[in-house]
């Protein structure tokens, strides 16, 4: 199981990161689901960090930063 608990996007609105915490194994692990356009481009697992390292991943996605672009 999954929840959902925020969605962010960039100011042209062609990318978004939703960002979710998988329940379904023996520890709770952050991911971010990432999109360019409709399309679902990537999944990153954020195992073993914070959920603000997951909110920074999912910014570092919409804004194309870093290895994102």
């Amino acid at each position: 199981m999954s929840v959902r608990t925020c969605e962010l996007y960039n100011e042209d609105n062609d990318r978004k990161a939703v960002i979710f915490v998988d329940k379904s194994l023996d520890k709770d692990v952050w991911c971010v689901d990432c999109y360019e356009g409709a399309h679902f481009v990537r999944l990153i697992e954020c195992e073993g960090h914070t959920e603000q390292y997951a909110y920074d991943a999912a910014e570092n996605w919409v804004n194309k930063w870093g290895s994102f672009e």
